[in-house]
């Protein structure tokens, strides 16, 4: 008999075996035993097999899934940087396939030397995308100009003052003369400024600024352009007194000026009215007029309001005219006597002149009566033409843009400078020749 039990343990052991798909083993012989190590080897072996290969795949699962998460958080983050339309958005520090480019908005990607896994960021300046700062313009540095100095700086200061209308119109010079002080009084009392006539830095920096005013005399003004005003509004008839104040006189005396010359009444005097007024065209006071008709005489004035007999108006007159008494040597002559007398402006002799009055002034003290023009009015006058200068002939009265003079011969001139401050004789250079619109020939 067997031994009590044992049928039933090998019963349970087979029904194990059985759920786990195992056939029960036979026990037998060495070589049977043998066998079934061989088997359980295989068995276990497979096992690990399976369980290495699975650790494998989460390996390589988690190096793949690592860095999409880390992008994606590293977006949240705002470490994105967003390209143009169309184009990719970089991630700074994100590794890039190997061999592919990258230039988004001047970035550009650059593998290092070796597998490519690690790349550097450089930053670029291109023309595409990108904005140059541009450098800042260095400030003007403005040098103090006195008067009675020279300079080359004044060269510029006079030409920004014709510009601007404080200086009549005239190659500039390098000489600081009565009249560019003056000019720079006008601009500065313009300007509330200090009026002392002294080019300082602070006047030098609004003069070439754009917020520099141009010329032009309103109430409360006072200075030697007032005076000229008044005197010129007296002899057209306007009633104002001869104060050197622009008051309230002046004003209305200016208005009314401007209502019978068809111009907006302002009451100021700025360049436009200032050139009518000084002009043979400008128009006197109806009182003036019925004055002049009760005592029988015509319209002009004492300073060349309208024109002599005999002479050539300005502003398109007759285009017929017959040269009064005297002769071109005699009108040169009369030129040349007043060299080095000071300019003023509207000066019509014998003392002081402006370019225009000493015209006047030579033809008629030559014996010519041809009545005052101003360098507007003589350029649209009737008289011959010259077109060039190279045509010009001694005796004709060159016209510049807002300037004359008397043609003397040998590419010279006499005329009144505003520049030099006085009358001079000169060449003509590239100034006459930018300048130039016409010549006249009056006699």
């Amino acid at each position: 008999m067997g031994e009590p039990g044992g049928e039933k343990v090998r019963t349970v052991e087979a029904v194990r075996r059985t759920r786990s798909g195992a056939q029960p083993r036979k026990r037998g012989n060495a070589v049977v035993q043998a066998f079934w190590k061989v088997v359980d080897s295989f068995k276990a072996a497979r096992l690990a097999n399976k369980k290495r290969f699975m650790a494998v795949l989460g390996v390589a699962a988690a190096a793949v899934l690592v860095p999409v998460i880390a992008v994606s958080a590293n977006a949240s983050v705002d470490h994105t940087t967003k390209a143009a339309e169309g184009d990719q958005t970089v991630q700074e520090g994100e590794a890039l396939p190997e061999g592919e480019a990258l230039d988004v908005q001047g970035l550009s990607a650059v593998p290092a030397e070796g597998d490519g896994e690690v790349v550097e960021w450089q930053e670029e300046i291109t023309a595409e995308g990108t904005e140059q700062e541009e450098e800042a313009e260095p400030e003007p540095q403005y040098l103090e100009l006195v008067p009675e100095s020279q300079h080359p700086d004044i060269v510029e200061l006079q030409q920004r003052l014709m510009e601007l209308h404080y200086m009549d119109n005239d190659e500039p010079t390098d000489y600081y003369g009565p009249m560019t002080q003056q000019a720079v009084g006008y601009f500065q009392r313009k300007h509330d400024l200090m009026v002392d006539g002294v080019a300082g830095v602070e006047t030098q920096q609004l003069l070439f600024s754009d917020a520099a005013m141009t010329y032009s005399v309103t109430v409360g003004a006072e200075g030697a352009d007032v005076s000229n005003i008044q005197d010129r509004l007296r002899e057209l008839g306007y009633s104002c007194g001869l104060t050197g104040y622009f008051g309230e006189e002046t004003v209305k005396a200016v208005e009314y000026f401007q209502r019978m010359n068809g111009l907006d009444a302002d009451g100021s005097v700025g360049y436009y009215t200032k050139d009518i007024l000084f002009s043979e065209q400008a128009e006197p006071s109806l009182e003036y007029g019925k004055k002049a008709s009760s005592s029988g005489g015509g319209s002009s004035s004492s300073g060349g309001g309208g024109s002599s007999s005999g002479g050539g108006g300005g502003g398109g007159g007759s285009t017929t005219h017959v040269a009064n008494p005297g002769s071109v040597s005699g009108f040169i002559e009369a030129a040349a006597q007043q060299l080095g007398k000071p300019y003023r402006t509207a000066g019509k002799g014998p003392d002081s002149f402006d370019c225009s009055g000493l015209v006047y002034y030579a033809l008629q003290a030559s014996g010519n009566g041809i009545g005052y023009m101003t360098s507007g009015g003589w350029a649209s006058s009737g008289y011959p033409t010259v077109g060039s200068i190279a045509e010009l002939q001694p005796g004709d009265v060159i016209c510049f843009s807002g300037h004359v003079g008397v043609y003397i011969g040998g590419g010279t001139m006499i005329d009144a400078s505003s520049g030099n401050g006085a009358v001079v004789q000169r060449g003509l250079g590239t100034w006459a020749y930018n300048n130039f619109i016409c010549g006249k020939r009056p006699l």
